[in-house]
């Protein structure tokens, strides 16, 4: 190899060098981004998971909603006593229909609950899978930056190999062509009767 050839390869190799830093930069960075993800979505998870759905505020909206119904329905239902006639018994079945729906929204109100956990389970373990295979996927860009650098390395190395291997002289030799031109310069002094200029 002559002197230009090695001077490009170490510059390539340098090159290499550079853009794998940048590359290993970059991508540490996006590694950064993904673990605050991460972290934003674990502490997301951790307020939702234990919430009781009675404590949301949809859920504070709907028993709201089911103690008026109920209280609208127990004056309604003396009121018509009141005005009707009716007896105790027909009160006490009307407020009791009442207290039937109070419960079944109860029950509902239980399975939504329910439903809520599963969904944030399920988006958590969602989103999570997502920026789990993000990161993956950054880890191999890593492991491949640093097999191609390696390889780039080792084909450098490959090419100066035959510059530094010795002659039967015991004598470092550059290349064929270099060495020959040594033997020549070594053998008359002046290369150029060798050539027939002299």
């Amino acid at each position: 190899m002559n002197p230009v050839t090695i001077g490009l390869s170490a510059a390539g190799l340098l090159a290499n060098l550079f853009g794998q830093y940048k590359a290993g930069q970059a991508t540490e960075s996006q590694n950064k981004l993904v673990n605050g993800q991460i972290a934003d979505l674990t502490s997301w998870y951790d307020t939702q998971k234990n919430q009781p759905y009675v404590d949301s505020n949809v859920g504070k909206s709907v028993i709201e909603r089911a103690l008026e119904t109920f209280k609208q329905q127990a004056k309604n239902a003396e009121s018509t006593a009141a005005v009707t006639g009716s007896s105790d018994e027909a009160q006490i079945a009307v407020k009791g229909n009442a207290q039937n729906a109070l419960g079944d929204v109860f029950s509902k109100i239980a399975a939504y609950g329910t439903q809520r956990q599963d969904d944030v389970e399920n988006k958590y373990r969602s989103n999570l899978g997502q920026l789990l295979y993000t990161k993956m996927g950054l880890q191999q860009q890593k492991a491949q930056g640093a097999s191609n650098l390696a390889g780039n390395a080792a084909s450098f190395m490959s090419g100066l190999a035959p510059l530094l291997v010795k002659d039967n002289g015991g004598d470092m030799m550059f290349n064929s062509s270099q060495k020959a031109a040594n033997k020549i310069m070594d053998s008359s002094g002046d290369a150029s009767n060798y050539f027939g200029l002299g």
